[in-house]
């Protein structure tokens, strides 16, 4: 008589391999799961805690190149402009609520820790003028 073998239809289809092939990918997705998790919970005394929402102290190099001074006497601002040498920080920008060319200079010199004679020696003016149109009928 006739006696059914597992391993002949097994070995007839294929099955031998493609049977354990669900457990290995399981078998590597548990592994993979758990050493990733150990990874990102993993912390070195809080070396690498993330900062949020504190602003950075900006100290500009004493190199600076240029500055702009735009003032608008209208509003009563002067929007100022610093170019410095430095790699990280190209460009500074300032906002002061001051249109007397000396004042201005005082205030920049206070920003970028420099003597007023050496912010006088940088700076470069431009006035913005709002003409005022008169509208006669």
């Amino acid at each position: 008589m006739y006696q059914f073998r597992a391993d002949r239809v097994f070995a007839f289809l294929g099955l031998k391999f493609w049977l354990p092939l669900p457990l290995l990918g399981l078998l590597f997705w548990i592994a993979g799961k758990t050493a990733m998790t150990c990874i990102i919970e993993s912390t070195r005394d809080g070396e690498y805690k993330i900062k949020a929402n504190m602003q950075r102290e900006v100290k500009p190099s004493k190199k600076v190149l240029s500055i702009q001074v735009k003032i608008d006497k209208n509003k009563g601002i002067s929007l100022v402009e610093v170019i410095t040498a430095d790699k990280d920080i190209k460009q500074l920008e300032y906002k002061f609520y001051l249109t007397h060319p000396r004042k201005i200079e005082a205030a920049i010199a206070k920003e970028l820790g420099l003597s007023p004679t050496q912010v006088r020696g940088l700076v470069r003016y431009k006035y913005q003028i709002h003409k005022i149109s008169q509208n006669r009928f």
